[in-house]
């Protein structure tokens, strides 16, 4: 029944709001989508001329339902579903319509954790946007070689998808792509806040900024199924009085306590040994070493211009790191004396 439908708008060449109430309750009478239901959703979205709000709602998220909250464990998106969905929505590596650019953001958004090549993926719409008007970001643009307040913002959310502002974790990969796009747009009109964006975002890849990972796929899939075992009242309630009154006069014992309430001591522990790690991580100095030093100097002088996006940049990590390698703590007292120059602002401070 959902193929005729959609068989039906496809040659309609629209979706109305009264056909998402349809391909809803198509889609969604048992809460669970199929790969090839998915696929022709898509399939769907390119074919239409003439798509609703709804519609477009519609599919986000039914896609995010399938490759997020239908994934086991749930939550994570492997790098099957990633490359099914970048094959899915995109032509010759540009995604085909803005809907379908969402649909990516969202996934990124909802997602645990997603492969890495997702991410990048996505970052890459905003490139061949600002480096070679592509894709459909660059509908209706007037310019090349500028960062629009609609690509700024939508960089912040793919960056941030997974995150928040405090939690940000960037790859060399993304990294990359952030100093293409700055160095193409060198001097542009570019968003009020991209500066700022660029120089968190990059000083993030060479500094431990981030102490917040995913629980692995394989701890979370444990979880997820001993969360799913029955319920055994009769033998928690046996464990809760053995030994009483003894064990009431420990009640204060949170240790105590919680090996009374949650028998599987090998997932606690797990999680224990986890959150002791991050709180190792958090305590480690934010240093920048011989290999990072190497890579973030060469990209700074590829061009020959050290702009303003990358000596905030280079004043972030003067700023927030407590040690850096000589070779590039070269390069931040020549940005710390071209700044000067140009004002009395002390190079680094905050405010």
């Amino acid at each position: 029944m959902l193929a005729t439908t959609i068989a039906t708008l496809k040659t309609a060449g629209r979706v109305t709001e009264a056909d998402v109430v349809a391909l809803r309750g198509l889609v969604y009478p048992d809460m669970v989508l199929s790969r090839a239901e998915a696929q022709a959703l898509l399939a769907l979205d390119e074919a239409v001329e003439e798509a609703s709000t709804p519609w477009r709602h519609l599919l986000t998220e039914a896609i995010v339902d399938h490759l997020v909250h239908q994934a086991r464990p749930a939550g994570y998106v492997d790098a099957e579903a990633a490359d099914w969905l970048i094959a899915a929505v995109s032509r010759d590596g540009l995604v085909k319509s803005a809907t379908e650019l969402e649909v990516l953001i969202r996934v990124l958004e909802t997602a645990s954790e997603v492969p890495e090549a997702l991410v990048a993926f996505t970052l890459a719409q905003v490139k061949a946007a600002v480096l070679h008007g592509q894709g459909p970001l660059a509908q209706g643009r007037m310019e090349r070689g500028r960062v629009t307040d609609g690509e700024a913002a939508l960089l912040r959310r793919v960056l941030y998808a997974q995150a928040g502002d405090e939690n940000i974790a960037i790859t060399r990969a993304e990294a990359e792509i952030l100093f293409d796009i700055n160095d193409a747009s060198v001097g542009a009109r570019n968003a009020s806040d991209w500066t700022e964006l660029f120089a968190k975002a990059v000083a993030a890849s060479v500094m431990t900024v981030s102490h917040y990972r995913a629980p692995s796929r394989q701890e979370a899939a444990r979880h997820e199924a001993w969360l799913a075992q029955p319920a055994d009242v009769p033998g928690f309630l046996a464990r809760m009085f053995q030994g009483a009154p003894g064990v009431w006069r420990t009640i204060d014992n949170a240790e105590a306590l919680n090996r009374i309430m949650n028998p599987d001591r090998e997932i606690h522990d797990a999680w224990e040994a986890r959150n002791r790690e991050q709180a190792a991580v958090a305590l480690a100095a934010e240093t920048i070493d011989a290999e990072e030093a190497a890579w973030l100097v060469e990209r700074l002088e590829r061009d020959g211009v050290l702009d303003a996006a990358e000596s905030a940049l280079l004043a972030f990590i003067a700023r927030e790191s407590p040690q850096v390698h000589p070779a590039l703590a070269a390069v931040i007292a020549r940005a710390k004396a071209q700044a000067e120059a140009r004002s009395p602002k002390p190079f680094g401070r905050r405010g």
